[in-house]
This record gives C-alpha cells, structure tokens and sequence, in this order.
C-alpha cells in the first residue's frame, strides 16, 4: 500500500465513523450518552468529523485530491439544504460519508482518474464533489448548535500526526511503500497542534 491509498483508505474509514455516529443519533438524540462512553452522540459526531477533515487536509498537501473551498460553492450548497431539519441533516450526512466511502473503494480499486463507463465524472472528482457537500453540511450542523467545532484546528493537527505515526508504524512493518520522513512530519504537526492549544 503507498502513501496515496493509505489516506484514501482512512478516509473511508473516517467516513463509516461519522455514519455510524450520526445513525445512532437519528434513534436516540443527539444529547444521548451510550453506555460506557463519557460523551453525547453530537459530541462523538464532532470528534469524527474533526478526524475526518484532518485527513481532506492531508490529502490536499499531498495533491492527492483538491476540494474547491470557495465560499460560492459551499454556500450554493448549503442554501440547497437550509430548510432540513436537524433530523435530515444527519441523513444526509450519513448519505454524502456513505457516496464518499463508495467512491473512495472505486478509487482504491480502479485509480482516481478512473470514470465509469458513459459518465464524465472520475472517481477523485465524485470524492472532492461529495466532499464540498459535506462541508456546507458540517458548517449548517455547527450554525444549528448541533456540533462544536471549536478548537477544531489543533485536533486536526493531532490526527494529521496521530495518521503519520500509524504510516510511519506501516512502514518499519513493511505494508507502506513511498514514504518520506514520516516521524518528522508527525512531529511537525504535534508542533502545530501545541499552538493552537
């Protein structure tokens, strides 16, 4: 496994995280505390989401995949989904990790600049589209009070490093090819997560 197919492979796993979480909300609420955890649905929701930007932000550095952040598109889409209630919210988010992940083992298995038969869309463009969706949905969930976001920039830092330990760990075993200084940049991110603290 390389670098490239490391992340995009975290990134779906990131994205089963945020679905399972968001699917125990929908049934219990999102104040609800599950036995033998110490925080609400919302606020696991909130630490997934966090993981999962950390790991968009990884593979922008790596020109893996380009997400188009524009205030125009994430606001076009979040004008589309407005009017949903929290309660849609949720499943939609739930739908857009779910096209991601599906999107990501087509990626995995085929190459990002693979497009299916009879569509004009590759495999890394359906990811960064449904990527931009969930953008506008995580910005519309914190508006609503639904996920704290705050402090998100050294939490995302701390992931980036806690995922480059792992690549580094990968690597010494064998089963990560195509890594550079894996431990200095784990380090550079722990930096960068102590500032924001």
């Amino acid at each position: 496994m390389n670098r490239k197919e490391h992340l995009l492979t975290v990134l779906g796993e990131e994205c089963a995280e945020i679905a399972f979480d968001a699917s125990n909300a929908l049934p219990y609420g999102l104040d609800n505390v599950e036995a033998g955890q110490d925080k609400t649905n919302a606020q696991l929701l909130g630490q997934e989401v966090i993981d999962l930007l950390a790991v968009v932000e990884m593979l922008e550095e790596g020109r893996i995949i380009s997400v188009p952040v524009s205030r125009d598109v994430i606001d076009s889409r979040k004008a589309e989904i407005r009017r949903f209630t929290s309660t849609d919210l949720l499943a939609s988010l739930i739908r857009s990790c779910s096209l991601i992940s599906k999107n990501v083992a087509k990626a995995l298995r085929f190459g990002l600049d693979d497009a299916e038969p009879g569509q004009n869309l590759t495999n890394a463009r359906r990811i960064e589209y449904e990527l931009v969706l969930f953008l506008a949905l995580t910005e519309l969930l914190e508006t609503a009070g639904i996920l704290d976001l705050s402090g998100a920039r050294g939490l995302i830092e701390n992931k980036k490093a806690k995922v480059l330990r792992f690549m580094r760990y990968a690597a010494q075993r064998g089963t990560l090819i195509d890594h550079a200084d894996l431990a200095a940049e784990a380090a550079f991110h722990l930096r960068i997560a102590g500032d924001y603290r």
